[in-house]
């Protein structure tokens, strides 16, 4: 059972392939050190220089699908043959510590831990400032990817629809990191023109969610 008094906090950083995510998520973190990483869990072998417990809790197969089974997997995905999910115990043990937790994930994934953890999770949503920025990113990204030009261009067109309908009363958000989603299902809303800029808007937004 979910401890309702722990002092601690989730944050989770959903946007679109390309907004900056990962990049943000490591920057708060390096600039606040009440703010935390947790590992979550995968069935791939560990890479060279990566701890069990740090980068990732790494699980056998059988394992994971027993935390599945138990309810401790609140969401998972399938990727290359290997399972990659996140630990209901591993977050609840950081919040009731009093920790502050952050997590960069997909709409999908965000809906299962907001209603696993409730008012103790903050959903931001993170935007490219414009689809020329991101497609700016993307041919920059695409020099070190193996990513087909066409399969690029097909996540740019929901990217764009979703940029161009953002607004809209109602509309679906249709991209793969944020599918089945719109604005009202995000707390904050920040659009990611100007990193340093990224980053004092949302330390300013967990102040103020931190009380």
């Amino acid at each position: 059972m979910t401890n309702k008094h722990a002092s601690g906090h989730l944050f989770t950083l959903t946007g679109p392939s390309g907004a900056g995510k990962d990049t943000l998520m490591h920057a708060l973190i390096e600039h606040d050190s009440a703010l935390s990483f947790f590992p979550t869990a995968t069935t791939r072998n560990p890479r060279a220089g990566e701890v069990d417990g740090v980068d990732y809790h790494f699980l056998d197969e059988t394992s994971f699908k027993a935390k599945m089974d138990e309810g401790d997997i609140l969401e998972w995905s399938h990727h290359y043959g290997n399972y990659y999910g996140t630990l209901k115990s591993v977050v609840e043990d950081g919040l009731s510590a009093g920790k502050d937790l952050i997590t960069d994930i997909t709409y999908s994934g965000v809906e299962a831990l907001h209603n696993a953890f409730e008012e103790r999770c903050t959903r931001i949503l993170i935007l490219p400032p414009s689809i020329e920025e991101l497609e700016r990113r993307f041919a920059k990204r695409q020099k070190n990817s193996k990513e087909p030009d066409e399969a690029i261009q097909r996540r740019l067109g929901h990217i764009r629809d979703d940029l161009e309908n953002l607004h809209t009363e109602g509309y679906m958000f249709g991209n793969a990191d944020m599918r089945g989603s719109n604005l009202g299902d995000y707390d904050i809303v920040i659009t990611n023109a100007d990193l340093k800029t990224a980053i004092k808007e949302i330390q300013q937004a967990l102040v103020k969610v931190r009380g």
